[in-house]
C-alpha cells in the first residue's frame, strides 16, 4: 500500500505516520514517536541513536493541558527533542498566549538553533555524549496524559553529540532554565572519536549565527560553555589540518 502511494505521490508532498516502526523507514518520510510515556523510568534516545541521519522524528511526547503553565514540563520535553535530533513541535497556538512568552522563546531559540545545525541534529549520526559537569539537576513534575501525575529529574543543561558527513563533531547543548549555566564539557572521551594529541578548531552555532569559538588541543581535551538562560547553542569541533 505505502510502495503505491509513493508512487503517485508528488514530489513536495511527504507521508508521515503515529509511532515508530522501523520496517517502512524507506516509505515514510517522518515519524510521530509519541509512544513515549514520562513516567516509565528515564528515557533513552534509542531511536535517534540507531536511526538518526535517516528519517525525521518529531512529537516524541504527549503535551498535556498544564505543561505550558508549569513551564518546566514543556521546556524539559522541548529540550531532549532538541538534543536528540527531533523536528520541534506539535503544540498549539496556544504558545503564542503572551503569558507564554518565556516558553515561546526557548522553543524559537531551540527551532532557530536547530535549523542552523541541520547537518548535526538532522543528517548527522548519534554518537556517545561527553559528561559535562557543573551543572545541577531539576526536578520536574507534570501530568500524566492519561492520568496520574510523573515526577523525575534532569541536568539543567541538556547535551548530545552527533557527527556529520564530513566528520566534524557538533556538541548540542540547551540551558532548559532561567538562570546562566556554566557547562565544563569533556571532550576526551572514547565515543566522539577525537584524538588526544589532536587539535580542533571550535565554531559555536548559535539562533543568531555561527561565530569562532577557539581551539583546544591535547591531551586533555575539554571546553567550557556559558548557556544563558533558555538557550541552545551547537559547538562544532573541526579537525585542524
Amino acid at each position: 500500500m505505502l510502495e503505491r502511494a509513493r508512487k503517485t505521490l508528488p514530489k513536495d508532498r511527504m507521508l508521515t505516520t503515529e509511532e515508530c516502526a522501523d520496517p517502512w523507514i524507506d516509505l515514510l518520510d517522518a515519524f510521530l514517536l509519541v509512544n513515549t510515556p514520562p513516567n516509565r523510568g528515564e528515557v533513552i534516545p534509542l531511536f535517534p541513536a540507531v536511526y538518526g541521519g535517516r528519517t525525521i522524528t518529531f512529537g516524541f511526547q504527549y503535551f498535556t493541558g498544564d505543561d505550558l503553565d508549569r513551564s518546566l514540563p514543556f521546556r524539559a520535553k522541548m529540550a531532549r527533542a532538541f538534543a536528540w535530533g527531533a523536528q520541534l513541535g506539535w503544540i498549539g497556538a496556544q504558545i503564542l498566549d503572551p503569558k507564554y512568552a518565556h516558553e515561546a522563546e526557548y522553543l524559537r531559540n531551540l527551532a532557530q538553533c536547530r535549523h542552523r545545525a541541520h547537518e548535526f541534529l538532522a543528517y548527522g549520526e548519534m554518537i556517545e555524549p561527553p559528561a559535562v559537569r557543573g551543572v545541577r539537576r531539576i526536578a520536574i513534575s507534570g501530568s500524566g496524559t492519561f492520568g496520574g501525575d510523573y515526577h523525575f529529574t534532569l541536568p539543567s543543561v541538556l547535551c548530545s553529540a552527533w557527527r556529520s558527513d564530513n566528520g566534524d563533531v557538533g556538541i548540542a547543548l540547551t540551558n532548559m532554565t532561567d538562570e546562566e549555566q556554566t557547562a565544563r564539557v569533556d571532550l576526551g572521551g572514547r565515543g566522539l572519536g577525537l584524538k588526544r594529541d589532536g587539535c580542533y578548531r571550535l565554531m559555536r552555532i548559535a539562533p543568531a549565527g555561527e561565530e569562532a569559538a577557539g581551539e583546544i588541543a591535547g591531551p586533555r581535551l575539554t571546553h567550557e560553555e556559558v548557556l544563558p538562560p533558555r538557550s541552545a547553542v551547537v559547538v562544532r569541533l573541526s579537525a585542524m589540518r
